[in-house]
């Protein structure tokens, strides 16, 4: 049994009008959604928005709710208010304002009309359920089961809704269970298809038991209008407490939570209703005070919470995964069940200590991922540590020599013979004019005759698909043995080199796992100018194998990720109906050294990462040398340029050209190549840092995510439509488009002559703790393979 109790917040997102009402229903309450998000961003929360039929079919509230769904940070499931959630055929009175009261026919046909206009607002099908006013019974639930629903959370443990004409949740469990399409919904069915996810109601004296048996005797139908319960609860013989910020206080949810943690539940639900965040829409709130005091008992109610136990925040559908318990089979029927230690075998040809950038994608998930309850199997080409990680095994798989290494080393000796043949070969490299900024132009590439261009087409040939082709085949056979042996349901291959997608494919054939293709950068294509000169680019062969392997690849697989919007929406262009998703890349923050008490004198300004493929820091040369024009002192009180990383020629002699002609020799200064602990040092002692990302269209620099994380105020050299600008705008840095150098002038002397030397605020999730959540919520929910089609 996990010691970790999942807290789950849930939210009927529901009209305005808190009496049933078919006609002048409003949403405007809904427009406080934005607000509540950010609270429980700050605090960590991932809630569920149980969204009804008018919130849904209204454009601008159902705008709201995409994107709550996209954050990544909830869940919008269906709440269904059956008096005004077509189709309407049932007269509107008391009785029929329960949805339990209504034949299961035109259950399923409300069902399946919110059902659809949740589809429509959120681009796919809501998972879980809630009926309104807590309408749910035996009829209910065979109705969601036959809409295809996974989960509800209807059931009030303790609460008899009889006075209303209801059901009775008196005696229901007060863990996560399985319901079936059969007998009482108070009675969990081990073989049942429908999770149950109670919310955290009880008794609030000490004789709990006691009072549950003499709950159980009142409630009766015929004793509704007796008011025998409403005497029990003046006599504090059933009283009953409510984990509601906008029913109880704090101190009574509190103490409700204990109790139901000593009673062996590992869930704690939160729950209220969207009206009260605004005055006078519900009868909880009438103030713009009742509002602060709302909000001020969530973030204290979650506060003493996480205080009180070891927490991890999930929405309801999350917490069903985690806590349903085994599923059994009758009558000897084998079911399919979801294993309650998650299983993961991932394919990343870099993976620490390989220093390649891709391999701390993956390295940082299923660290992360272990705390969700995730084994995960790395199957890479870095060499092996030896170093034990928790819920993470290693598997290295070093690359086999293949023909092409054989090729190199015979090029690499003939260009050894003699200084005569090196200084050749950098007297032909392609030269560039200093007025020209590497990233403006392509690289000089001379026209070959036929048999050149043939011998160069075989000899990329013999390096294809990519670098990792002598590990590709050692990858699959792991993975092969992995899948058979280790059952997991996924898999994912992450690439560069994009071998792994091919291992990962030849791995799977005959086999139903899940295969999620995560795609770090774009594969086939399209490519800027800025990397035309990259030899498989050039290569015809190898631009057509690159293609024909993505279509391989991407038909086959069930779930493909792209860590930029710009990527994805690109990529599902090309592949119509195929699933793809956007996962952004992120920091591992446990490895980032902190901002230093002992920064360097005046401003500085540090750039750090490989500058290549149009990246070019010559509007920060410019715009930097404008800056000292008009503040001569800012010479003399240290501030500096530093650059850390490899500058790979041309880039290396257009550069010096530029800091030269420039004037900024003594402003300047070049580190080389650093390790990444010692350029982040150099990171955290600065105050200005500079990520470039001219021409990536689809791309982000990783050194983005690191500098945002650390806190240092971070300006992008970026194209405004580029996928960097829209991650810079999602964390919260400047961007400037590299031809305006006026405005790089003033964000220099901002930050030259600004007193607050405060850690930058960060604006989205940017280290992969915080992304694990989304991960592990993405893999719990299932997903049909496809077979989409190709554009053009």
């Amino acid at each position: 049994m996990s010691d970790i109790t999942q807290i789950l917040v849930s939210i009927d997102t529901e009209e305005d009008n808190w009496e049933p009402a078919r006609d002048g229903n409003t949403v405007e309450n809904i427009r406080e959604l934005p607000q509540l998000d950010r609270l429980f961003e700050r605090l960590g929360v991932r809630a569920t928005y149980f969204a009804t039929y008018m919130v849904a079919s209204t454009g601008w509230s159902a705008e709201i709710l995409r994107g709550l769904a996209t954050s990544g940070r909830a869940e919008v499931g269906a709440h269904l208010h059956p008096w005004n959630t077509p189709p309407l055929l049932s007269p509107m009175t008391r009785r029929n304002t329960m949805l339990t009261n209504l034949p299961v026919d035109e259950q399923v046909a409300k069902l399946r009309t919110l059902t659809g206009v949740l589809r429509s607002a959120l681009g796919e099908r809501p998972w879980a359920f809630r009926a309104g006013r807590w309408g749910f019974d035996g009829s209910t639930a065979s109705a969601l089961i036959e809409c295809g629903y996974r989960v509800d959370s209807s059931v009030t443990p303790g609460r008899s809704w009889y006075e209303d004409d209801g059901p009775s949740h008196v005696g229901a469990p007060l863990g996560v269970y399985r319901l079936d399409n059969k007998g009482d919904h108070r009675i969990p069915s081990p073989h049942g298809t429908l999770v149950e996810v109670p919310l955290s109601w009880g008794y609030r004296h000490q004789w709990w038991n006691a009072a549950e048996v003499l709950h159980r005797v009142i409630d009766r139908p015929g004793f509704a209008r007796t008011h025998l319960l409403v005497l029990g609860e003046r006599l504090h013989l059933v009283n009953l407490a409510v984990m509601s910020p906008e029913i109880a206080d704090v101190d009574d949810m509190v103490l409700l939570a204990k109790k139901l943690l000593d009673r062996g539940v590992q869930h704690l639900h939160v729950s209220f209703h969207s009206p009260s965040l605004r005055p006078g829409l519900s009868p909880f709130v009438q103030s713009q005070a009742d509002v602060d005091r709302l909000y001020g008992r969530i973030e204290s109610l979650i506060e003493q919470l996480a205080a009180l136990t070891r927490v991890e925040f999930a929405t309801v559908s999350e917490g069903a995964d985690r806590l349903v318990p085994h599923r059994s089979a009758p009558q000897g029927v084998l079911i399919p069940v979801i294993s309650p230690e998650r299983k993961l075998v991932v394919l990343s040809y870099h993976f620490p200590p390989d220093g390649a950038i891709g391999g701390l994608r993956w390295a940082g998930l299923t660290k992360y991922l272990a705390a969700h309850g995730w084994q995960s199997w790395v199957i890479t080409g870095a060499p092996d540590t030896g170093v034990p990680i928790d819920r993470v095994e290693v598997m290295s798989r070093p690359r086999w020599p293949i023909l092409n290494d054989v090729y190199r080393a015979f090029r690499m000796s003939r260009v050894a013979k003699g200084a005569a043949t090196q200084a050749s070969r950098r007297s032909n490299a392609p030269r560039l004019p200093r007025s020209t900024p590497p990233g403006a132009r392509a690289v000089v590439t001379s026209r070959r005759s036929f048999p050149a261009r043939l011998r160069y087409e075989l000899a990329v040939l013999l390096g294809l698909p990519d670098e990792a082709r002598g590990w590709l085949l050692r990858a699959a056979w792991t993975a092969r043995r992995l899948l058979w042996r280790e059952r997991p349901p996924i898999i994912v291959s992450s690439g560069p080199p994009h071998s792994a997608h091919f291992a990962a494919w030849l791995a799977t054939r005959l086999s139903r796992v899940t295969w999620i293709v995560d795609m770090r950068d774009p594969w086939a294509g399209p490519f800027s100018d800025a990397w035309s000169a990259t030899p498989f680019l050039q290569s015809v062969f190898a631009r057509r194998m690159f293609l024909w392997l993505e279509r391989l690849v991407v038909r086959d697989a069930t779930l493909v990720v792209c860590n930029t919007r710009e990527f994805a929406s690109t990529l599902a262009a090309r592949y119509p109906g195929a699933r793809i998703e956007y996962v952004p890349n992120a920091v591992d923050r446990a490895l980032l050294p902190e901002i230093t008490d002992a920064p360097f004198d005046g401003l500085g300004i540090v750039h750090v990462g490989t500058i290549y493929g149009g990246r070019d820091l010559g509007p920060v040369l410019v715009a930097l040398q404008a800056f000292l024009a008009r503040h001569p002192g800012a010479r003399t009180d240290g501030t500096r340029l530093r650059i850390a990383g490899s500058v790979e020629d041309p880039y290396a002699t257009v550069l010096r050209g530029q800091i030269s002609d420039l004037g900024l020799t003594g402003v300047v200064e070049s580190f080389g190549m650093l390790s990444r602990a010692n350029a982040l040092q150099l990171v955290g002692r600065s105050r200005l840092a500079i990520v470039l990302a001219q021409q990536q269209e689809l791309q982000v620099p990783a050194k983005l995510y690191e500098m945002v994380a650390m806190g240092v105020p971070t300006v992008v050299i970026a194209e405004l439509d580029s996928a960097t600008a829209s991650e810079a705008r999602r964390l919260g840095a400047d961007i400037v488009v590299p031809e305006d150098v006026e405005s790089l002038a003033l964000l220099i002397e901002q930050r030259w002559s600004a007193t607050d030397v405060q850690p930058a605020p960060v604006s989205g999730e940017v280290d992969y703790q915080q992304m694990a959540r989304r991960v592990s919520a993405m893999f719990a929910t299932p997903v049909a393979r496809i077979r989409p089609t190709q554009k053009g």
